[in-house]
């Protein structure tokens, strides 16, 4: 279990990260706040794996805030070193960053896309290895 030291200032409030917040959440008017969220950011976080590199590294938040709301901008799937992604998780990966959050999968279907994913990759892997 983590103990704060005794004496220890409390830690500072955590803020929402702007690369990984879903275009949703800028918009002011949107007073309701869901799941599909979260689906947005595990997106960005599943990008940031494969690529090696920091999401919007390098942009003012308020740039990043306008990219993904306004002109529906996403990372660059090219970023990522040719067969570090097979297209099926490319896939994932795109639909978790749906600008309709209403058209982003649950946490459900990602996991089961992620399952059979890597079993198929297994199942590659296998075959070569049998070959």
């Amino acid at each position: 279990m983590c103990v704060p030291l005794p004496g220890a200032p409390p830690a500072p409030p955590s803020a929402p990260q702007p690369s990984y917040i879903a275009p949703e959440l800028y918009d002011i008017n949107n007073a309701v706040v869901t799941d599909k969220c979260d689906i947005y950011s595990l997106g960005v976080l599943l990008w940031e794996m494969l690529s090696g590199q920091v999401p919007w590294a390098g942009f003012n938040p308020l740039v990043v805030a306008y990219a993904v709301t306004i002109t529906r901008s996403r990372l660059p799937m090219a970023a990522i070193p040719i067969g570090r992604c097979p297209p099926k998780l490319a896939n994932v990966i795109a639909q978790c960053w749906e600008h309709d959050p209403q058209r982003r999968p649950s946490a459900f279907e990602v996991a089961k896309q992620l399952v059979l994913i890597a079993e198929e990759l297994v199942r590659q892997e296998a075959a070569v290895v049998d070959w």
